[in-house]
């Protein structure tokens, strides 16, 4: 199975696009990473998969970013500039941002990768943060399905604020204590990796982790690698 792989995000690694006439197609973004954050680049974190990846992959090391959080994320899915999108700015109004925007324009220059590739018989998949505004879901802007945080932040450990898409998609359930959004966000990925596998079909898959971005919260098999006694 040939895919292409791209994963953004302060980092940003290309990796080989196959002659075939559909690949697979995963776009990894994460939230808030900064370049040295990585190990590849000196980061104090270990992140031995990415840095893997970065060995193994191409590293894009001098790039452009439109403004931070929702025009960067509308720039990515469109290849507009944020404001031909509608979301030149946050993606709400508030006192400290008077001039946002409620989210993506509705006309016909304002198309998302996900509606192009659902239109040439992909099957399109979202996990993670949407973040892109309250006028239209990813399921109306080409995704077929879809997990996530549909806002900019919150809880990593709360299944409430995290949502299914289409409204017909029964949620897993968790027993308290195992949710953990990262690993529920990968697992859902990985059920739509396999549903296009099963529906024989090319795959789009979005996968836009929250991690990064605050609240800062890892397990504490984690935390406590890195803890100072």
């Amino acid at each position: 199975m040939k895919s292409l792989l791209l994963i953004t995000g302060g980092l940003a690694f290309g990796a080989m696009a196959f002659a075939q006439e559909k690949p697979n197609i995963i776009v990894i973004l994460a939230d808030d990473l900064g370049f040295s954050d990585l190990g590849c680049y000196g980061g104090e974190v270990r992140t031995p998969v990415l840095d893997k990846m970065a060995r193994q992959g191409v590293r894009m090391t001098q790039m452009y970013n439109s403004a931070r959080s929702c025009p960067s994320r509308a720039n990515l899915l469109t290849g507009l500039y944020p404001h031909q999108t509608g979301l030149g700015h946050m993606d709400a109004t508030r006192p400290a941002w008077p001039k946002g925007y409620a989210g993506f324009r509705s006309n016909s220059d304002n198309v998302t990768i996900a509606e192009v590739l659902k239109g040439a018989g992909y099957f399109t998949a979202m996990s993670g943060k949407w973040h892109l505004g309250k006028t239209a879901n990813p399921i109306q802007r080409g995704f077929q399905e879809y997990y996530g945080l549909l806002g900019g932040f919150n809880s990593f450990w709360n299944p409430d604020v995290y949502t299914r898409l289409p409204k017909d998609r029964a949620p897993r359930q968790y027993k308290e204590g195992e949710f953990y959004a990262t690993n529920v966000i990968t697992d859902y990925a990985i059920d739509f990796i396999n549903q296009a596998h099963q529906e024989e079909k090319p795959l789009f898959l979005y996968l836009a982790y929250n991690a990064a971005h605050f609240p800062l919260h890892a397990p504490k098999e984690v935390t406590d690698k890195y803890m100072k006694t």
